[in-house]
């Protein structure tokens, strides 16, 4: 998780071992935060 001023990044792991997970960003407007991007990997499916 990284927090920079109204803008929050929260990562989520995949479930599985070596698999690249997603992060959600987030932006806030007065009080509400709102998912303004998922960010995933081209290749997600690929063990690193």
């Amino acid at each position: 998780m990284a927090l920079d001023g109204d803008t929050l990044v929260v990562g989520d792991r995949a479930g599985a071992v070596g698999v690249a997970g997603t992060a959600y960003v987030f932006t806030r407007t007065g009080d509400a935060w709102t998912e303004t991007a998922e960010l995933v990997p081209l290749d997600a499916e690929q063990p690193w």
